[in-house]
Formats: C-alpha cells, sequence, structure tokens
C-alpha cells in the first residue's frame, strides 16, 4: 500500500477529476492505495513566525500515519496542520481529501 500527494491547483470538481486523471496516466493504483487531494492552502498554511506547512510536513504527516484507513489519514493530516499553526489566522481555505483505491470492483447499480 502507497500513498500519494496531489496538489490541486483548480479546486473546482474538475480541477479535482483533471488531477486524478493526470496521476493515473502516470502510474498503476493497486488496492489499498490512498490518493491525498489538497489545495495550496494546506501547504501554505502559516504559523505565528510567518513560517508555510509546505509539502515536506505534509509528506512527512503522511509517512507518520502509516497504513491508517483514509478516515484517519486525513485527521493525522489534519492535526498535524491544525498543530503547526498553532491557531494562527489562515489568509486561504484548507481542503483535503483522502480517497483509497478499492480495486476493479464495481458498483452495482439497482
Amino acid at each position: 500500500m502507497k500513498s500519494v500527494a496531489v496538489s490541486v491547483e483548480d479546486p473546482s470538481p474538475s480541477g479535482i477529476a483533471g488531477a486524478i486523471a493526470r496521476l493515473i496516466a502516470s502510474g498503476d493504483l493497486a488496492p489499498g492505495d490512498r490518493i491525498v487531494l489538497y489545495t495550496d492552502g494546506i501547504t501554505e498554511a502559516q504559523n505565528g513566525a510567518q513560517e508555510f506547512f509546505g509539502r515536506k510536513r505534509l509528506r512527512e504527516a503522511v509517512r507518520h500515519a502509516g497504513s491508517a484507513n483514509c478516515i484517519d489519514l486525513h485527521r493525522a493530516i489534519q492535526q498535524a496542520v491544525l498543530d503547526f499553526t498553532a491557531g494562527a489566522e489562515q489568509a486561504d481555505d484548507l481542503t483535503l481529501v483522502v480517497v483509497e483505491y478499492s480495486g476493479g470492483r464495481r458498483l452495482k447499480t439497482p
């Protein structure tokens, strides 16, 4: 199982779909692989010293969460950002989505 972080520069639904399409086109997903989608509000979150959370801290948060399920991975990243910013006011929204690929199973529709 691996986790991949993808920055979504255009947070519209088509922007997210485009980011996923680019990711899938560049590599195969195995069941259990997770994708972390985030906007620049996550990496540009600032603490009181005006330091950015950044991609390095995001990667560390993902690695630290290990094989956590999607909900716990989301919570771990969210908590890492909250701990880093320590209540400092943010200039941008923070958007974070974690999805897990479950394989080639198709859902039955009525």
